[in-house]
């Protein structure tokens, strides 16, 4: 199900509660697929976690919108 602002929004106040998790690869967006989060967070956070940097500071727009790609390719494949 595609989920819109909207939809958090309605979730928020009727105090239910929603899964987010951050994603940056396809490999991981399979599994997030078979586990229905409902929302998932491709973040700058990549630049420590995938890419080794001590900050989110290097990480470039190439940078999100290469890791982006994946996981949508994920998502929608």
């Amino acid at each position: 199900m595609k989920v819109s602002l909207n939809h958090l929004r309605q979730h928020r106040a009727d105090k239910k509660k929603f899964s987010v998790l951050t994603c940056y690869d396809s490999t991981f967006m399979r599994i997030i697929n078979e586990a229905q989060i409902d929302v998932v967070l491709v973040g700058d956070s990549l630049g420590m976690v995938i890419k080794g940097y001590d900050s989110t500071v290097p990480v470039t727009m190439r940078d999100m919108v290469y890791h982006t790609e994946a996981v949508a390719a994920a998502k929608h494949g």
